[in-house]
């Protein structure tokens, strides 16, 4: 049998038991019929990634599977965070003739951005809706990105610019926060998420036990040329799946969490998603990536700290960490988990490369403050820091932003968080917040903002925290509307006949 057909088989195997636990845990959330269209959808687009082994019939099968979901009475929009794990986030070169031999990086979550999430975008552009202060932040940023672009003197360049930051910035912020206006909805792009990630982290598993790739026949025959495909950590295979490296996996599993837990809080003691917790804590886990690690614990201290009841919540969770802790150290596996504990453990480390990094960092940054240099990585202290694949791996997002473009650029980039971050505080202790963990979703957001220091923004990464920014747009906006007792629409005559019905 071929690798690819047994790698396809195995992922299957695991994946369909995950499936089922999905539907169970999701059954609060989705309707079934609408749920078995996700389901076939994501086995149907992880098939026919291993088997046709070509991008181009990929994305057109993509292209067919949204014009069918169009035609359906559910929204399609929740199919682009279904399918956003359903295959490699590899980026693959595409040209188009005479604009050049590589205009731009195709990747799958691009592809269903154009064909799942842009028609709705369209939509949205004729209604008349108000901008909120993130909104225009996003817009700026953006902006930001396509006018320093103009400095590398080629339109190809600029177009490129214009056509990643629309895919892969704006259509999932907009679409998310301006069009799950509901709390239903809103519930259900959370569900989504858990859902989408519930097959991975069962296949993940297998990767760490099985010490096998599965998804690198699939890398290869896309032409996706991946540096380091295993990476190992105190002898364990650091499971990536199709988030292509283990921390940009970390990274999504730390969203899922954060996702599972901001649906809300009544759910948490049901079976299903204990089991579907306990996965991806496991998937998690196999990935071996302490930043990841450490945001999932700042996701919950948040969550717990954030709430009505704070005091009461950190101390049962004190309780339980007491109690659990001793038992992991004295298990054959303590010395281990020292190990790889981040700050404690030397088993891998990293921590003097990346004080190396932001030193080096600084002195450029200090030369290009404003706006950054596209060229920063000719600089003789960014070339110091090449390691044995040859590369400059910048592993902190926000100074991959200062370096390129400035510190202007990574200000409105920290104020979109910051405004998000605010506005969640606030709404953590309002009623308002009742219909889901408003606790959970600034967790959550806290967790993304200190993880992307310990990451770069590839892969998969940038798809998570952009899309979920729009997710926390959308609960605020769901806040806000929630506080207004009647549409703008209605008449004065109206709404004094409305008070008096309330009387």
């Amino acid at each position: 049998m071929p690798e690819f057909l047994r790698a396809l088989l195995f992922v299957y195997l695991a994946a369909l038991p995950a499936i089922f636990l999905a539907e169970r845990y999701s059954r609060p959330f989705v309707p079934r019929q609408e749920f078995l269209m996700w389901a076939g959808a994501w086995i149907a687009t992880m098939g026919v990634a291993f088997v046709s082994r070509n991008f181009m019939i990929f994305s057109v099968f993509l292209v067919l599977l949204s014009i069918y979901c169009h035609r359906q009475p559910h929204r399609p929009i929740y199919l682009y965070i279904v399918l956003l794990f359903a295959a490699p986030a590899v980026d693959v070169f595409a040209g188009l003739g005479p604009f050049g031999n590589k205009l731009i990086d195709f990747n799958p979550a691009r592809v269903l951005a154009m064909f799942f999430l842009a028609p709705t975008a369209f939509k949205l552009l004729r209604e008349t809706k108000g901008t909120t202060v993130a909104d225009k932040l996003v817009i700026c940023y953006v902006l930001l990105l396509v006018l320093l672009s103009f400095r590398l003197g080629k339109t190809t360049e600029v177009l490129r610019v214009v056509v990643v930051t629309s895919l892969d910035i704006l259509l999932p912020y907009f679409v998310f926060s301006r069009l799950l206006t509901g709390s239903e909805e809103i519930k259900k792009a959370f569900c989504a998420f858990v859902i989408a990630l519930l097959p991975i982290a069962a296949v993940s598993l297998i990767e760490a036990v099985k010490v096998w790739r599965l998804f690198q026949t699939v890398e290869t025959g896309w032409g996706a040329y991946i540096l380091t495909p295993y990476l190992f950590r105190s002898g364990l295979l650091r499971a990536a799946a199709t988030c292509v490296q283990p921390i940009s996996l970390g990274f999504a599993c730390m969203a899922a969490i954060g996702c599972l837990l901001s649906a809300g809080k009544p759910r948490l003691a049901d079976k299903p998603t204990m089991l579907a917790l306990g996965l991806i804590l496991l998937s998690l886990c196999a990935t071996v990536s302490r930043g990841p690690w450490m945001g999932s614990i700042a996701l919950v201290g948040v969550a717990l700290l954030f709430q009505r009841r704070a005091v009461t919540n950190m101390a049962r969770a004190a309780i339980a960490l007491a109690a659990f802790l001793p038992i992991i150290l004295m298990s054959p596996f303590g010395q281990k988990v020292l190990a790889l504990m981040p700050f404690i453990g030397k088993e891998g480390d990293t921590e003097d490369y990346r004080v190396n990094l932001f030193d080096a960092s600084l002195t450029v940054i200090g030369r290009n403050p404003l706006f950054g240099s596209p060229d920063y990585l000719r600089a003789p202290e960014m070339r110091a820091l090449i390691q044995g694949e040859g590369i400059v791996d910048i592993v902190n997002s926000y100074l991959a932003i200062a370096l390129s473009y400035g510190l202007v650029t990574l200000a409105v980039f920290c104020s979109i968080l910051a405004v998000l971050i605010i506005s969640l505080v606030r709404l953590s202790f309002s009623s308002k917040g009742a219909d889901w963990n408003a606790s959970a979703v600034l967790g959550t957001l806290v967790a993304i903002a200190i993880t992307i220091a310990t990451v770069s923004s590839v892969y998969v990464i940038p798809y998570i925290y952009w899309t979920f920014m729009g997710l926390a747009a959308g609960v605020l906006r769901c806040a806000s509307l929630q506080r207004q007792p009647l549409p703008r629409t209605t008449t004065q005559p109206e709404r004094q006949m409305k008070v008096l019905g309330q009387w």
